[in-house]
Order: C-alpha cells, then structure tokens, then sequence
C-alpha cells in the first residue's frame, strides 16, 4: 500500500475513532442527565461536532458550534451545572475539533489555516538527485516519504480547476509570444470545455503556426488540418513517438510548451524534457504550480541560470501557473 493510502486509511480511523467517541459520550450524557437542564445542550451540541467530524464537515461549522455550546452553557447554567455538565463536554468538544483540525482534508484544518497566513504554495521535501536533463539543476523525488506517481497528495483551497485569471494569463503571454512560423505544443488538452487553455491557444494561433495537443483520451474532435491544428492520442512520455509527431509536423523549433498533462513529479519530469526542443525565445507554461507535487517540485528544479521563471496566483484560491522564458 502507497504512503499516500496508508495516511488516508488512517485519517479515515481516527476521524471514526473521534468522532464515534464523541456521539457516544452524548448518548450516554442524555441516558444518564436528562435532569440537567441546560447543561445539557453542550452535551448534545458536542454529539453534533462528533456527528460532523464522522461526516467529514469541515472545520468552521464545527468551531461555530462549539462556540454555541459554549455560550448556552455559561448563560443558561447559574446554578453550578455548567461545572458539572457543560465545561468537561466544551473541553470535550474543543479535542475533537483539535482532531478534525489536525488530520482533517480540504478546507479549514490546520495546514490549510498555516497555507493561509503563510499565502504561499505547498513545498514538498525534495531530495536532489544528479541528472542531465536539459534545463534542470537536479532531479527532484519525493521518496521514500511519497510516491513520484502521485498526481495529488496535499490540497490548497481553489475556485476552480481553471479560474477565469489563468485563462486570462495564458491569453496575456500568449500575445506577447511570437509564435510565427513555430509550434504550439499542448500537453493535458482540453479538459475543460469552452473554459480550456486550448481554446485560448486555438484562438490566438497564426495561421503558419502548426498546434500539437498530446492527451490520453480522444481529442481528435479538435483537428483540423487545414488550419495545421492536430492532437495526438498517446501517454506524454512516449518521448519517440511524440517527438516523431513533432518532426512529421515540421517542428522544432516549439514557441509555447504548455505543460497541464499528470501532475505527479515523474510525469512533470518528463513533460519538461520536450523543453530541450524550445525556440531561443520560447516559453514554457506550466498549470497546477500552486499544490500539485510534479509541477511544485518541477518548478524549483528549472535552472535559473537557464530560465527566467516567475510564478502566478500564489496568493490566490487557486492552482497556479508558472512560466519560464530562455535566457539569452
């Protein structure tokens, strides 16, 4: 079983273990004090946070509801019971959202609270390994900590998969590339109907620009020779035959390489490798710079001896873009 399973299995058991404690301390609250009045309530309001934690809500409407019973406990109990009743099962409560806070997903847990007064993207403990690849001061790998299959293994809160702010960066530096006579090569195509990079990349294409979209699914939907647009049905790090295609299409020189294939570091590795065939001022645009280990690992790896590089978004709910322009 993958590192990543293991910490999945066990963030599910203590989340059972947290929050099946909690709903049974409540039942036996109500069997045993039903007498109690309004100290009561905090008992039932801890069962709802126990409740919310087996369901997997998040953070803050747990916290709202420890506040609430909080509040009923000390204004509605005058006559000692808040001692009694109320304060252990707030404590009681306040550990189990420490728990949901700690090993919680998503939203409102507490590296997603460090993230965010931090305002920056996720890192990963690299360890830097010798390589030749062309534009690259080391290969990056996250073992044996993490997998270098991984698409995902840490999340960051995001709009949406593409904002409408990545849509305008792309368009943004794709005008300002001269892509006359180059080649336009897309890896990850289309993904997102309408609001894809591809449409922002079929739309500002010259007519003597050849596009290439490399995906796993069928994207021939998108072909039309005689605007010199093809996609290729193919796993990217099928280096030959994508470099094949490259060489029939009348390519390189590439002027855009944009990078939005499988998120995992070997995959972002390998997509790179298609940089060597770049123009002297062509550019490389990565997506998912924000959380995702290949493109987060992949983007500190990038020489900037080589490259100048510059990331987008690191501050906003969103994945994140990076570009890199040669040096020259």
């Amino acid at each position: 079983m993958s590192v990543e399973k293991r910490t999945a299995v066990a963030v599910s058991l203590v989340r059972v273990a947290v929050g099946g404690v909690a709903v049974a301390r409540t039942v036996g609250g109500l069997v045993g004090g039903l007498d109690r009045g309004w100290s009561m309530l905090p008992v039932v309001l801890e069962g709802v946070t126990g409740a919310g934690v087996l369901l997997g809500v998040f953070f803050r409407p747990c916290l709202a509801l420890l506040a609430l019973s909080l509040l009923v406990g000390t204004v509605g109990a005058s006559d000692g019971a808040i001692t009694l009743g109320a304060a252990p099962y707030a404590a009681q409560s306040l550990g189990v959202l420490a728990a949901l806070a700690l090993v919680g997903p998503g939203r409102y847990t507490l590296g997603w609270v460090v993230r965010r007064f931090r305002g920056a993207a996720i890192s990963y403990p690299v360890t830097r390994q010798p390589t030749d690849i062309f534009g690259l001061k080391y290969l990056p790998t996250l073992a044996p900590r993490h997998s270098d299959d991984a698409d995902f293994i840490v999340g960051k809160p995001v709009d949406a998969e593409v904002t409408p702010r990545n849509l305008r960066k792309l368009e943004e530096i794709v005008l300002a590339t001269r892509q006359s006579g180059k080649l336009i090569v897309e890896i990850g195509v289309c993904r997102n109907a309408e609001g894809s990079f591809t449409h922002v990349l079929l739309r500002h294409k010259p007519r003597d620009a050849v596009y290439l979209g490399i995906d796993m699914d069928d994207k021939s939907f998108l072909d039309d020779p005689a605007r010199s647009i093809h996609t290729l049905r193919t796993d990217s790090r099928d280096q030959d035959l994508v470099r094949a295609k490259i060489k029939e299409l009348g390519g390189p020189p590439i002027g855009i390489l944009f990078i939005d294939g499988w998120h995992s570091v070997n995959v972002a590795v390998n997509d790179w490798k298609y940089a060597d065939l770049l123009a002297e001022d062509g550019v490389v645009v990565l997506h998912d710079t924000n959380c995702h280990p290949g493109p987060v690992c992949l983007f500190d790896a990038v020489d900037e001896r080589l490259f100048h590089k510059e990331k987008f978004f690191e501050r906003e709910r969103d994945w994140g873009m990076a570009v890199f322009r040669r040096r020259r």
